[in-house]
């Protein structure tokens, strides 16, 4: 489980991969393109990127307050697989 309440950040590419992502008030990004792989991601922190945002989920996503997610001239996909 990845508990995030700061930043995590990088100035290119950022993947992160965990068994369940709660992002409570806090950043998920990447300059360039942003790869998330869990079962579950939940939370009212911000996911943004630079380029596309890969978001895949074996479960749910459950977005608690008006967070944003945010790609500035690419693509978002968000997959969800049970």
């Amino acid at each position: 489980m990845l508990e995030n309440t700061g930043t995590i950040a990088a100035s290119t590419h950022n993947t992160l991969n965990a068994q369940d992502i709660t992002n409570v008030n806090g950043i998920i990004s990447a300059g360039q393109n942003l790869a998330i792989e869990t079962v579950s991601l939940s939370g009212d922190g911000r996911l943004l990127a630079g380029g596309d945002a890969d978001i895949l989920l074996d479960s749910d996503y459950t977005q608690t307050s008006t967070g944003t997610r945010h790609t500035y001239s690419s693509v978002l996909v968000a997959q969800i697989s049970r």
